[in-house]
């Protein structure tokens, strides 16, 4: 079923907050900041680059960079809280301090699944139609990151999915013919990273596999009978 996707303005919502794994325990890291920024043009069923905190038309690298200096500025902050109990005091001798270190940008999709607030039995246009939709603030979904082993291996984050709503959003056209319903595969990226501790003797351990908060960095749609 061919689809005609053109673009509008989007305001980036708040994706539930991602987890990363702590001794067994789940940490829950900062919420990220929503903007707004317009997305770039698309055709059918495309994967195309979205919004990362108001970065659009962005190349897969330049993505990428983004995430990882994102996922640096949340280690940072753990880093902070984390040395600022022993006093923070990296630069003195034989006291103990925190470290990351990172690994590459992981993506994830959520498969094809129906985009939330949608009508029960879907759309009917008699002359064919659009509906809006927002890629997050709709109904949670399971994604899983495969990390590498070092990075704490894979583990799987509940996440916003895509929704219908008045506007603004990313239009979806709907052909005329039948009750139609709408599917959206999306796609989000994530830094892995881990915190050490080292010793006042320079021993190193783990204290934590950790993984930055998932951007939604891609999506295709497709339209198919109610």
């Amino acid at each position: 079923m061919n689809v005609n996707v053109r673009e509008a303005s989007l305001t980036r919502r708040s994706v539930l907050a991602a987890a990363g794994l702590i001794s067994g325990s789940m940490l829950i890291p900062d919420t990220l900041y929503a903007s707004d920024a317009p997305l770039p043009s698309a055709s059918n069923n495309s994967r195309r680059l979205a919004v990362v905190k108001g970065h659009a038309n962005l190349a897969r690298s330049e993505l990428e960079a983004v995430i990882f200096e994102q996922a640096k500025k949340e280690g940072d902050k753990l880093i902070q809280s984390l040395n600022e109990g022993i006093g923070n005091s990296k630069a003195a001798r034989g006291r103990p301090y925190y470290e990351n270190v990172y690994g590459p940008v992981t993506y994830a999709n959520s498969g094809y699944q129906f985009v939330g607030g949608q009508p029960a039995n879907g759309y009917s246009f008699s002359n064919g139609g659009s509906i809006y939709v927002e890629l997050t603030g709709g109904p949670s979904v399971g994604v899983s990151f495969s990390f590498p082993l070092s990075f704490g291996g894979a583990v799987g984050v509940s996440m916003s999915f895509a929704r219908a709503v008045s506007s603004p959003g990313i239009i979806v056209n709907i052909p005329a013919g039948g009750r139609k319903k709408v599917k959206a595969n999306i796609e989000y990226a994530s830094t892995p990273y881990t915190t050490y501790y080292i010793d006042a003797y320079g021993n190193r351990s783990v204290y934590a596999h950790l993984h930055s908060y998932p951007e939604v960095t891609g999506r295709d749609f497709k339209v198919v009978n109610a």
